[in-house]
């Protein structure tokens, strides 16, 4: 301890019976009552001493203590689990002995947990990205995956695997002959703490005497300076909070002056809309009235939790108006209907095709900032998101440009039907038998899209082949070449090369996990 100046350190396998301290208090260690097997333990500096609120031997598997820290407590756990050969049902129980442990932690606590594992987390890092960095070591078991789990419900992360190291940095285990080496000696921290640890790695000179080596965490807290004076806090709040003003009002001006170039209109999609014109047939005469039904039917399947405008009103407020507010919303439609008329709060006149053309045109945008809103301005380009029809106008713009695109005879053959495309709104799948033919269909989509005012996001286009067939060929787009990946994520599921299941699956209780904790 004194040679690498470390103030805590925790041990496995300590086989001491009991439970207690050393009378110079320096060492503090659970056991089992009466066999020298299993126990952990925590070896304290002088300093470490100083500041030791109290300790907690929870199990021979498991002891925390708790350090007077600035600027909060410092709760460090030190755990031991069963090994590999141990029945799930210890696994379970080593982690409830954890919960039990975590549980009465006050919120505000710096929380560590270190301790061998016994688990093989890898190097892998897809969909763990949260809990895990990208510097593990080696392959992962069944019980790596229990830990990854466990850390993902308590907002830990992983310190080993934050930092590149050499491999002898990294394994922490090696069997007697030399020929297994494994990282199963970890050290956790709760996710919003990750930053100040400025190393974690294994040092192997370290000589304790075990087929185990030292892992040391460096973690660096930075205080802020004390004020000296009533009067000096007060000055440099009031600099701050004017500071804060020019900022935010920065902030709005900026983003007002961005967004206005980017929905600025540029042209195109001229010939598109006198075809989509085309379409629709023209009435003698006006429609029916707009049905109560209608009304109902439309505040019924309003999207919840969705952020207002700028008068403040919710889709949930709407449907708890009931029905004398559903017969006012009803007249006023009629009303505007018959009348030709939209109140001036829409922005719009006239009506049908008219209407929905004066809708469009006078739409308008704004940058909010927390509640604060910015100077409002044209939008004359893109889909005019918070629109209630926008999403329906594009699908209906979109598939005009993919009836122009795609082949009728071209595609997979699935059950005697031809299928060359799968979409979401913007988010399409093309589907060939070959590479060139691939091509070929995604280079007519990209001129039509084109042609109607729409680019192609080269950068997020993704080219995967099924099944074990070796294809060189790169598909190109405008001179881009398209990365070929063999997994994707596409509308919340994950595609393989291969059609194997078992990432999705990993995927997917990972997220529920994450989830579940955002609960918490």
């Amino acid at each position: 301890m004194k040679r690498f100046k470390f103030d805590v350190i925790g041990i496995s396998e300590v086989h001491w019976a009991g439970k207690g301290e050393t009378p110079s208090g320096d060492f503090i260690w659970p056991g089992e009552d009466t066999t020298h097997t299993r126990g952990v333990g925590m070896l304290l500096s002088a300093k470490a001493k100083k500041t030791l609120i109290g300790y907690n031997p929870i199990s021979s598997r498991v002891i925390t203590a708790r350090f007077n820290a600035t600027p909060f407590k410092l709760t460090v756990i030190h755990v031991y689990a069963p090994t590999s050969a141990s029945s799930d049902d210890e696994i379970e129980i080593f982690y409830d002995s954890i919960e039990q442990a975590l549980t009465p932690t006050p919120q505000k606590d710096i929380i560590i947990v270190t301790g061998d594992w016994n688990a093989k987390i890898g190097s892998d890092n897809t969909h763990w990205e949260s809990v895990m960095g990208r510097y593990g070591y080696g392959d992962r078991n069944e019980r790596g995956d229990r830990l990854l789990e466990f850390a993902a419900l308590h907002n830990l992360y992983i310190c080993n695997t934050r930092f590149q190291q050499t491999a002898n940095r990294k394994w922490t285990w090696a069997s007697p002959d030399g020929v297994h080496k494994n990282m199963i000696d970890l050290v956790l921290i709760q996710k919003r703490w990750k930053s100040p640890v400025t190393n974690c790695r294994t040092f192997q000179s370290a000589d304790i005497s075990s087929g185990h080596s030292l892992v040391l965490c460096n973690i660096k807290l930075r205080l802020k300076r004390r004020c000296t004076s009533r009067n000096s806090f007060t000055d440099l709040m009031l600099q701050d909070i004017r500071a804060m003003e020019q900022s935010k009002e920065g902030v709005k001006q900026r983003w007002t002056q961005y967004c206005s170039g980017l929905y600025k209109d540029e042209g195109g999609g001229d010939e598109m809309v006198k075809e989509l014109e085309g379409i629709f047939p023209s009435y003698e005469e006006d429609p029916q009235d707009i049905l109560y039904s209608e009304v109902e039917e439309a505040i019924r399947t309003l999207k919840s939790n969705k952020i207002p405008g700028s008068d403040g009103i919710t889709a949930e407020m709407i449907q708890a108006g009931g029905e004398q507010l559903t017969h006012e919303i009803h007249s006023l439609c009629n009303k505007a209907w018959h009348e030709g008329v939209i109140p001036e709060s829409y922005g719009v006149e006239n009506k049908v095709i008219t209407l929905l053309k004066h809708i469009y045109e006078k739409a308008q945008s704004a940058v909010r900032v927390e509640k604060e809103t910015g100077e409002w301005f044209q939008t004359s380009v893109g889909s005019r998101q918070g629109y209630p029809l926008s999403p329906l106008l594009f699908i209906t713009y979109l598939e005009r440009v993919m009836d122009k695109a795609m082949q009728i005879n071209r595609g997979i053959n699935i059950s005697g039907t031809l299928v060359n495309n799968l979409r979401f709104a913007d988010d399409i799948d093309v589907l060939e038998e070959d590479c060139d033919s691939l091509h070929q269909q995604i280079e007519q989509l990209r001129v039509a899209a084109e042609e109607a005012g729409l680019l192609m996001n080269t950068k997020k286009t993704k080219t995967l082949v099924f099944g074990d067939r070796n294809i060189e060929k790169h598909v190109q787009i405008a001179g881009n070449i398209i990365e070929n990946v063999e997994q994707f994520e596409y509308l919340g599921s994950l595609l393989t090369w291969d059609n194997n299941c078992s990432d999705e699956i990993k995927r997917r209780i990972g997220k529920s996990i994450g989830a579940m904790a955002a609960l918490k």
